[in-house]
């Protein structure tokens, strides 16, 4: 694996941590969607997520597929442009349903550099 895409990565992960860090003790999604602390640090470590993926190697990308990039990549542009139409009903949903699956993954793909 080339060095930027591992350091890419590893920023991906901080930013996944940062994220379940910030929510922790956020119990439901009206109490996110009313701390805007909370939801404007997620934000934040969505668009560096969208960023780092961005910056990803294309042959890398291709490789991998197990991983939606796009649906990242997707992510970071609509929260960048269109930051006053998120719904934080869809982020708290992405927090909860997909954040856990693509930690693991990139968690993997981290694994598998150190081999």
């Amino acid at each position: 694996m080339k060095k930027d895409n591992l350091l890419f990565l590893k920023h991906i992960l901080v930013a996944i941590e940062d994220i379940e860090e910030f929510i922790k003790d956020t119990a439901s999604v009206e109490d996110f969607v009313t701390d805007k602390k909370t939801h404007s640090a997620i934000l934040r470590s969505f668009q560096v997520i969208g960023e780092a993926t961005n910056n990803l190697d294309e042959n890398f990308i291709e490789s991998n597929t197990d991983v939606e990039w796009e649906k990242v990549i997707g992510m970071r542009n609509f929260i960048i442009h269109e930051y006053f139409g998120v719904d934080l009903n869809i982020v708290w949903d992405t927090i909860k349903e997909d954040l856990p699956t693509f930690k693991e993954n990139v968690k993997k793909l981290l694994q598998k550099s150190t081999i």
